[in-house]
């Protein structure tokens, strides 16, 4: 199946730091058909070699859309996939571009997808992975892992493009975007430090299979209301029992770890 085709990814790129490598993703871009590019920091899309890499896919720099934070940058985003070779306990592994663009083939009509790149020297946090549903690892050889940010764009991008796509499934109702569900996330994130439910000193070990699972019960608009309308009571419950926020908390069991953790030995003992 050709390149041009009805649903192309949002390219979300966090921390860009080589004009360069912005101006030849916005070329592969328009080269695959995508045209949808967000940034979060980094370099500003205006700079020469940005221009100049860009060649004739300057307009897709011209129309680029800039964000504080990558939470924002996936308004209207229902799906994201995260490049990165990252692992952490309890995450699920990585899968390779053939199979994410068999799930992406499989999305219901109308719903935005996003593939998401970190900056050219540690690509992306641990947070900013846990933003995304799915981690995507391009088989690289061991010893020499990493590729440059605009290769990998354009090795995901004709995954895409040459991947088999049936006839969009249809869905009765849109699910809650990528933002709508980080916010609950979030918010379930503060309620749960507060009542005790989660391990102020790991809160993510729990917390990021939650993550997974509100991305496969596919929530509405509606039901992430209901559910923030529970957690806000529960935050009431708690300021009413004198409950310090979760940053308190946090900062008090940092402390007091700190305090039992034992002293290094002096040099030369």
């Amino acid at each position: 199946m050709g390149a041009e085709c009805n649903h192309p990814p949002a390219i979300i790129l966090v921390g860009c730091q080589i004009p360069g490598n912005l101006g030849a993703v916005a070329r592969a871009m328009g080269n695959f058909g995508a045209h949808d590019l967000r940034l979060v920091g980094g370099c500003a899309a205006d700079k020469h070699e940005a221009v100049i890499r860009a060649r004739e896919m300057v307009p897709i720099l011209e129309s680029a859309r800039s964000f504080a934070t990558l939470k924002e940058a996936l308004t209207g985003i229902h799906h994201t996939f995260a490049a990165s070779h990252r692992r952490g306990k309890g995450r699920a592994g990585p899968i390779l571009p053939t199979e994410a663009m068999e799930r992406v083939a499989a999305l219901p009509d109308g719903e935005g997808w996003a593939l998401v790149f970190g900056n050219e020297t540690s690509g992306l946090s641990n947070d900013e992975v846990l933003h995304c549903d799915h981690l995507v690892a391009i088989p690289t050889q061991s010893d020499h892992p990493s590729l440059n940010l605009s290769h990998a764009v354009t090795v995901l991008l004709y995954a895409w493009a040459v991947s088999d796509r049936p006839p969009p499934a249809p869905v009765s109702a849109a699910p809650a975007s990528a933002e709508e569900r980080r916010g609950l996330y979030e918010h379930m994130s503060e309620t749960m430090l507060r009542t005790g439910y989660l391990d102020p000193l790991n809160p993510d070990r729990t917390l990021r299979y939650l993550a997974r699972i509100l991305y496969r019960a596919r929530l509405t608009p509606f039901e992430i209301t209901l559910l923030r309308g529970f957690f806000r009571k529960l935050g009431h419950l708690a300021d009413r029992a004198g409950r310090p926020s979760a940053e308190e908390l946090i900062r008090t069991y940092e402390e007091e770890a700190a305090t039992h953790r034992p002293e290094s030995p002096p040099a030369g003992k």
